[in-house]
């Protein structure tokens, strides 16, 4: 696989300059529609296929890659989280909470964990009247939990341990303490801690389809997937979860030579507005195909109905047509990266990722659809 450089121009009718603000939205609706692509161009050539007896199933988190974080822990591991042990469970909760894309009893007790896990973690540190966690502890027991044929069973038992251990040291705290106000502030926190593990004891009890809605499905999946400008998405195969993309998520992959890296190579803030990325196109090229064949349709309708009318107004049409050979330009020049044509679901043989390829094309549709903007070039590296 190779990058190439696309050039890209864009200029207002009007002639006035684009802002710092309009400038850094294009580039970032790009780099988000790109990463899209590499985790769907991931997934699609993992040919994992989805059977209730297969150990294989697709998580994403409820937290997207954030731009101010290396990552290195990601490169170290080459992408792999181990799922058979305390300190990769703990490296997975730092990243988010899982959502299987099918019913995935480990992704749903790990999700309800996970939340337990923060919110007693805030409440006791908030109150700071009663033992920290202990978060190694915590994982670790977690994963002999989940290790477990009955890993329900065993979850409820562990948030029941950590329940009578902070009742029992807030009953010794009540006994020492003489102060009422330090005593109401001992009871607020017992109720606080009553309503969550009474809450998440609960849950782990009622696996209903209402849960199962909450925790995994292809509309919550979808809904993740959209929502998130650089979702956290992971193969999961057995006890390790592949993160897709991660190469061009960890600070320790910017570097020129790394084919996964979005390059912004140059933007010239002149009229008209010029902008070079380098990327490999064979990754987007199914997603961008039909995002500038939308565009061009749209200038084509808006063409003839302009033509169409009585009084037609020149300057619209000459600008249209411009927009239409523009569209027409940018088709053939990234054309010959992508190996078939067509829809993206007809590009992708992976079935499971044909809704969401259409929700990338929308993505890039968004990014160069614009009537001021076009692809004026493609060239090798």
């Amino acid at each position: 696989m190779s990058k190439q450089i696309i050039k890209l121009s864009a200029e207002r009718n009007d002639g006035t300059l684009y802002s710092y603000k309009e400038i850094t939205n294009f580039t970032n609706n790009f780099n988000s529609a790109f990463f899209k692509a590499l985790v769907l161009n991931t997934i699609n050539n993992s040919e994992i296929e989805f059977t209730k007896s297969s150990n294989t199933n697709i998580w994403i988190l409820d937290h997207s890659f954030q731009t101010n974080q290396q990552y290195k822990k990601l490169y170290n591991d080459k992408g792999i989280i181990d799922l058979s042990n305390g300190n990769g469970l703990k490296s997975l909760y730092h990243l988010g909470n899982p959502i299987s894309f099918s019913f995935d009893s480990k992704s749903y007790l790990l999700n309800i964990c996970f939340n337990f896990f923060s919110i007693l973690q805030y409440t006791v540190n908030k109150n700071a009247l009663v033992s920290p966690l202990n978060k190694d502890y915590f994982f670790d027991s977690l994963n002999s939990c989940l290790s477990d044929e009955n890993a329900s069973q065993r979850v409820r038992n562990l948030f029941e341990e950590f329940q009578q251990d902070y009742y029992d040291e807030i009953e010794e705290l009540l006994k020492e303490e003489n102060d009422p106000k330090v005593k109401q502030r001992i009871l607020s926190t017992k109720s606080s801690l009553y309503g969550i593990f009474n809450s998440y004891i609960n849950m782990v009890k009622s696996e209903s389809i209402q849960n199962h809605d909450a925790y995994a499905g292809e509309e919550t999946f979808y809904k993740n997937f959209r929502s998130h400008s650089q979702p956290i998405v992971g193969i999961k195969k057995a006890n390790e979860l592949f993160i897709c993309g991660w190469q061009a998520i960890s600070r320790e992959m910017f570097v020129e030579d790394n084919d996964y890296f979005f390059e912004t190579r140059l933007i010239k803030q002149q009229s008209p507005l010029s902008i070079e990325l380098a990327l490999p196109l064979t990754i987007i090229a199914p997603f961008l195909i039909p995002a500038v064949h939308k565009t061009w349709e749209r200038a084509s309708q808006q063409l003839l109905k302009e033509q169409q009318k009585s009084n037609p107004n020149p300057d619209k049409i000459d600008h249209l047509e411009n927009k239409v050979n523009a569209s027409e330009n940018s088709e053939s020049q990234i054309s010959p990266y992508s190996n078939t044509m067509g829809t993206t679901s007809n590009n992708y043989q992976n079935k499971y990722v044909g809704k969401l390829a259409d929700s990338v094309t929308d993505d890039f549709e968004t990014a160069v659809g614009g009537d001021d903007i076009n692809i004026t070039s493609v060239d090798d590296k």
